[in-house]
């Protein structure tokens, strides 16, 4: 297939969930493949570009001749797909795959409403699917799951998902930000004010200072975003166990990595920021003159 072949080629629509390269990322790209050429081919799915349109565009840009691969047997997802083949090539923030996932709920839920439609014509009549059309059932299993399915395809935790969805539903422009990387989910979800959750009033919810609740309270100064902290670092951190996992799978001889060293490095990490939350917490508690 020449350029001229796949000048009318159309992207799928999955394939715009990840933004393209920038102009200094695609003329790298292109230098890599005018040295080692193409390693990977582009994938078409349908007659359309699911996967590789960076790599197509450098293709051109370097005077290569494009390689191709048909997926359309082999692809009972497409957004399951190209999330699988772009996190582990892209260095993408929590909040970056936070908003890919949003973006990609909508692509997810349209892929169940397809296969519903397809499973009901194995078990309905001709004349039944023509009566009920548009009204053909969905199933509900499916749609109902799409936070969870969209939450393990982009290595993220499904509460992170929804306060994601949170940002682009409150300001669409601060969700564009966050996309780009510019700003962090936790720093979206404070710009347009959401509301914090209300402070726990069960005991077992205290936050302890040095192993033991002393005051009795639950601290306002550094605790409110404790847990989705948490949960954005772990997302970070499973997030980079995959990507060099994949690396050093690709590459078996020439890495050489540790995962326990990146997770003591993120315990190390954890414990430090806890201790200056206790700090805080016992400086407050002794403040209020108990």
């Amino acid at each position: 297939m020449t350029f001229e072949d796949i000048s009318g080629l159309k992207e799928h629509p999955a394939a715009e969930l990840f933004p393209l390269f920038a102009e200094q990322e695609l003329q790298d790209l292109a230098e890599d493949i005018k040295k080692n050429g193409l390693l990977e081919p582009i994938a078409l799915l349908d007659g359309m570009i699911l996967d590789g349109r960076n790599r197509l565009r450098a293709c051109k840009m370097a005077g290569i001749e494009p390689k191709f691969i048909i997926v359309n047997g082999n692809c009972p997802s497409p957004v399951s797909y190209v999330a699988s083949k772009n996190l582990h090539r892209r260095h993408l923030t929590t909040g970056q795959r936070a908003a890919i996932a949003v973006e990609a709920k909508a692509l997810l839920t349209e892929e169940a409403k397809n296969r519903s439609l397809q499973n009901l014509k194995h078990v309905a009549s001709s004349s039944t699917r023509a009566s009920m059309g548009a009204n053909a059932p969905i199933d509900e299993n499916s749609l109902g799951r799409v936070n969870e399915i969209v939450a393990k395809d982009f290595q993220i935790h499904p509460a992170t998902v929804k306060r994601a969805t949170q940002v682009k539903q409150h300001d669409p422009a601060t969700f564009s930000e966050m996309k780009a990387g510019r700003i962090t989910l936790e720093d979206a979800r404070r710009k347009i004010g959401v509301r914090k959750p209300s402070r726990p009033t069960s005991t077992h919810a205290r936050v302890p200072v040095n192993g033991h609740n002393k005051s009795g309270r639950t601290p306002e100064h550094g605790s409110t975003n404790w847990i989705a902290a948490v949960v954005e670092r772990y997302d970070n951190l499973r997030a980079e166990i995959t990507r060099r996992r994949k690396e050093n799978h690709d590459d078996r001889q020439k890495r050489r990595w540790n995962p326990e060293d990146i997770i003591k490095r993120f315990q190390s990490e954890l414990l430090d920021w806890i201790e200056q939350e206790l700090d805080a917490v016992s400086k407050l508690t002794t403040g209020r003159g108990r």
